[in-house]
């Protein structure tokens, strides 16, 4: 956005000057801003080498698989109705509901929450997600021990987990256009 500006010896001459935002902000202001900037830690000695150690340990496991989480409401003849899955898998994070509009509109499906104009749809993936090893938890890390986390992988895989969301077969929705 371009600020103009009367020189004061000739009232005849403007000096037209560019800025780079919109707030009006000149060059130095912005040089000055950009140094306030998070900048990440500097990594060396001890650290470095613990944090090279926990890459090497941690390069095939823990690990996430995923498993298709949709299930079909019963129809009137008591076989299940494929053109309205339900999705039972993880939350989207952030978490908090969707308007509820909002979400039929979109043909998101998840849990209902609130009443009346409070009412609003916790949307949630078409998978569900399982550490390997089984039960690890990453706000509490536990030593990994790399054959038993084979065994639980290959025994997950035989029931149909996969390694990422992409490899699953999610169903066609059916979308009628009036």
């Amino acid at each position: 956005m371009p600020v103009v500006r009367m020189q004061p010896r000739n009232n005849e001459m403007v000096l037209i000057r560019e800025v780079r935002d919109s707030a009006g902000r000149t060059d130095a202001q912005i040089r000055a801003m950009e140094q306030n900037d998070p900048k990440p830690p500097y990594i060396t000695g001890t650290d470095r080498l613990y944090a090279e150690q926990i890459a090497a340990e941690n390069k095939l496991y823990p690990k996430v698989l995923y498993r298709l989480a949709i299930r079909y409401k019963k129809g009137t003849d008591g076989k299940p109705n494929l053109e309205e899955p339900i999705y039972k898998g993880d939350r989207i994070n952030p978490n908090y509901p969707m308007p509820y509009a909002l979400a039929i509109e979109n043909g998101y499906q998840g849990q209902v929450t609130g009443h009346g104009s409070d009412k609003g749809v916790n949307i949630v993936h078409p998978y569900e997600t399982c550490y390997v090893p089984i039960g690890w938890d990453p706000n509490f890390p536990t030593p990994i021990d790399e054959a038993d986390c084979k065994k639980d992988e290959a025994k997950l895989a035989k029931d149909g987990w996969v390694d990422s969301p992409n490899k699953l077969e999610l169903p066609e929705r059916v979308v009628e256009v009036n």
